[in-house]
């Protein structure tokens, strides 16, 4: 997948996927705070991540379809230099079709399968006035 680091906008045709926030257990803000998070996502997507992630949950059968054929793509790879931390899939995405980000899968084998996790340089929920509940696309470019 090849992105543009100043837009974090993947090439190719969209894929787009659609879901409902929902609030997480806050755990993603330590994670993405981590230094070696901050420069990956910095070197490899062209953005400093904001100290949190937007979750969408994805029920619907086609959207969920979607997203496991992209996951089949490698997308780019944060990789601790630490073994205590899992490393994670990262796919450029466009948020309700206006703002760059990254969706961010880690490598655990219990890890929900319709959980969608999104980076942003802001916060998301304030930057779309998106609340749990509100229906949310994602727009995807897998080469």
């Amino acid at each position: 997948m090849k992105t543009d680091p100043a837009s974090a906008r993947p090439h190719g045709a969209p894929v787009r996927i659609e879901g409902v926030v929902s609030s997480g257990r806050g755990e993603a803000a330590g994670f993405v705070d981590l230094p070696w998070v901050v420069e990956q996502v910095r070197e490899r997507a062209g953005f400093r991540p904001f100290p949190g992630t937007l979750n969408i949950l994805v029920h619907d059968p086609a959207s969920l379809a979607r997203w496991q054929r992209v996951r089949r793509v490698p997308g780019f790879l944060l990789e601790p230099g630490d073994p205590s931390f899992c490393s994670a899939a990262c796919y450029p995405v466009l948020v309700a079709g206006r703002v760059p980000g990254v969706i961010v899968r880690p490598h655990v084998p219990s890890y929900p399968e319709g959980l969608v996790e999104v980076l942003a340089a802001t916060c998301l929920r304030e930057e779309l006035g998106l609340r749990d509940g509100d229906r949310c696309s994602l727009s995807l470019h897998p080469s």
